[in-house]
C-alpha cells in the first residue's frame, strides 16, 4: 500500500512542473492579448465621448476591433488590434480638436450691438402681431419673415439671438398640429449660383432643425431653397431682404403657394 502511494506521489512530483508551466502560460497575457486589451480600452474611451459618434475614425476602430477579436491567427489579431487602437486614438484627438474649435468660434462670435438687439426685438414684435392677426383670421395663409438671424462668420449658422423669434414661432405652431410649414430661404448673389443655392438650402434646414428641437414634428415642415433673388443687391436694406427666411404657414386644405 505504501509503495503504491509513493509511486503516485513520485508521479505527481514529475508532472508538477509541467502542470505549473501550463497554468503560468494560461494566466500571463501574450503580447497579442495585451495589445487587444489596450485597443479595447482606448475604443471604450473613444466611444464614451459623444463628440466621436459621427466620426469615421470611430467606425473604423470598431470594425478593426471586431476583426481582431475574431481572428484566429495571432499575427492578424495583433495587426487589427493595432489598427483599432490607432483609429480610436485618432477619434479622441479629432473630437477634442473639434470641441476646441467650436469654443473658439463661440469666443469669436461678435456680440450684438444695442441696435442689433433692438432689431431682433422689433422683428419678434412683428411676428407676434402677424400671429395675432392670423388668430383672428385663421383660414388665411400666414407668411412670417425672419431677418438678421445669421452669423457673420458662419453664414449658415443661426445667431443665438435668433432663438427669440424661433421660440415665438414654435409656441404658435405647437397647439396647432393642423398647420404645415414651408421654409423658404433667400440669400444674396455674392458668390456663384451653385454656392448660393447650397447656402440657401443649408439655411432653410437650419431653421427646420431649430423648430424640430423646439418640439415641432418634422413631417409638418418642408425646407426649400429659393432659386431667385427677392430684389437686386443695390442697398443695405435690399441686401438684408435677400438674406431673409420666409415661413409659409397654412392648413393643408387651404394650401396656397
Amino acid at each position: 500500500m505504501k509503495s503504491i502511494s509513493y509511486a503516485i506521489f513520485r508521479k505527481f512530483l514529475l508532472l508538477f512542473p509541467i502542470i505549473w508551466l501550463e497554468m503560468s502560460c494560461s494566466t500571463v497575457p501574450t503580447a497579442e492579448n495585451s495589445l487587444l486589451t489596450e485597443a479595447s480600452e482606448v475604443y471604450a474611451q473613444a466611444s464614451a465621448d459623444p463628440n466621436t459618434a459621427s466620426l469615421e475614425a470611430l467606425a473604423e476602430a470598431k470594425s478593426a476591433l471586431e476583426k481582431a477579436k475574431t481572428s484566429k491567427d495571432n499575427e492578424t489579431k495583433e495587426h487589427f488590434a493595432y489598427l483599432a487602437k490607432g483609429y480610436a486614438q485618432i477619434a479622441i484627438t479629432v473630437a477634442k480638436r473639434q470641441a476646441l474649435e467650436l469654443e473658439r468660434k463661440k469666443l469669436l462670435q461678435p456680440v450684438p450691438s444695442l441696435r442689433e438687439n433692438n432689431n431682433l426685438n422689433v422683428n419678434n414684435q412683428q411676428l407676434q402681431q402677424q400671429i395675432a392677426y392670423w388668430q383672428r383670421n385663421p383660414n388665411e395663409q400666414l407668411v412670417l419673415i425672419l431677418e438678421d438671424i445669421w452669423s457673420k462668420t458662419e453664414p449658415a449658422d443661426l445667431l443665438p439671438e435668433a432663438r427669440l423669434s424661433l421660440n415665438t414661432v414654435a409656441r404658435f405652431l405647437d397647439p396647432h398640429p393642423e398647420l404645415q410649414v414651408i421654409i423658404k430661404s433667400y440669400n444674396d448673389n455674392s458668390s456663384n449660383d451653385q454656392y448660393d443655392l447650397g447656402l440657401s438650402d443649408r439655411r432653410a434646414h437650419a431653421v427646420k432643425f431649430a423648430l424640430i428641437n423646439r418640439g415641432i414634428r418634422s413631417n409638418r415642415i418642408r425646407a426649400t431653397q429659393a432659386s431667385r433673388l427677392l430684389t437686386q443687391n443695390q442697398t443695405a436694406t435690399k441686401h438684408k431682404q435677400n438674406n431673409r427666411v420666409e415661413l409659409i404657414i397654412f392648413k393643408e386644405e387651404n394650401k396656397k403657394l
